[in-house]
């Protein structure tokens, strides 16, 4: 899962300030904040807190008062140390990521990049509840699709890192004559768009996403998720780089250890820790 950047450079984006969680009415109940510590694990405050959660409306409420940015800051290339996410029913409605590093102290959102006080998540150090993080794989995609349909039905369930294998068996890449000037946003997403556009006309009701992942002299490199199906058939473009199957894992994160254990019983093939 990437973090959204939504202003480049040193923009900066017009609200003053964020209530993180303002849209959400927490009251209704079946929420769950879920924090993660994200990419470089070694800041002291990820050593202090570890992996945390709250579905106590209580909390849930004091957080939606509390944690409001400060105001915008720019993008700094800082990383992350928390990922935060916002779950009801064990789906994930919303997530944003947080630097607590000295000199950055900021939140990535999706209204852009705000200065954030760490104190602001040391608060609830009491409050917070710690959950049950495992890391499982799977000997085939099926195995895995098998897993997740398991968990969805289990109120135990907090959160899993949806991984691109639920929807799709693999990806390969190809290039695409897109512009023969200056690198462009906008123009990209355009060709981004044809090419969706040709994709589901000659191959209509087959399942794939396309995301550009590189460009060079007038082209770009297109990745396409698909089944093993649609790349089978696919002849439009010369494919660069081959098919790639999915090794099926997943992170979940648990509010109690014996939900997994039941899921991995009734798997075909077992999870292995």
């Amino acid at each position: 899962m990437t973090p959204f950047l939504t202003y480049g450079g040193n923009a900066i984006p017009s609200k003053e300030n964020v209530n993180l969680f303002e849209k959400y009415d927490f009251g209704k109940g079946n929420y769950a904040i879920v924090g993660l510590k994200w990419h470089d694990q070694r800041h002291e405050l990820q050593k202090e807190m570890g992996n945390f959660y709250t579905d106590d409306i209580k909390v849930l409420l004091e957080l939606k008062q509390k944690w409001i940015t400060e105001e915008p800051s720019p993008m700094f290339a800082c990383g992350y140390h928390f990922g935060i996410f916002v779950v009801k029913d064990g789906k994930e409605l919303t997530s944003f990521f947080i630097n607590v590093e000295e000199g950055c102290n900021t939140v990535g959102t999706e209204c852009g990049h705000f200065f954030f006080d760490p104190n602001k998540i040391r608060e609830f150090k009491n409050k917070f509840k710690r959950p049950i993080c495992r890391n499982i794989t799977f000997d085939t995609l099926q195995d895995g699709r098998n897993c997740v349909e398991s968990l969805h039905k289990n109120d135990d369930l907090l959160l899993f890192l949806k991984p691109e294998w639920i929807e799709y068996d693999g990806e390969f890449r190809f290039e695409v004559e897109c512009n023969h000037g200056v690198h462009n946003r906008d123009l990209i997403r355009k060709c981004l768009d044809r090419v969706k556009d040709q994709v589901s006309r000659n191959y209509p009701g087959q399942k794939f996403s396309l995301t550009d992942s590189g460009w060079s002299e007038g082209k770009i490199l297109i990745k396409m998720n698909s089944s093993k199906t649609l790349y089978d058939l696919f002849e439009l473009y010369e494919i660069n780089w081959e098919w790639m199957e999915y090794a099926p894992s997943l992170r979940v994160i648990l509010k109690k250890q014996n939900i997994l254990n039941s899921v991995i019983k009734r798997l075909t093939s077992p999870c292995i820790e």
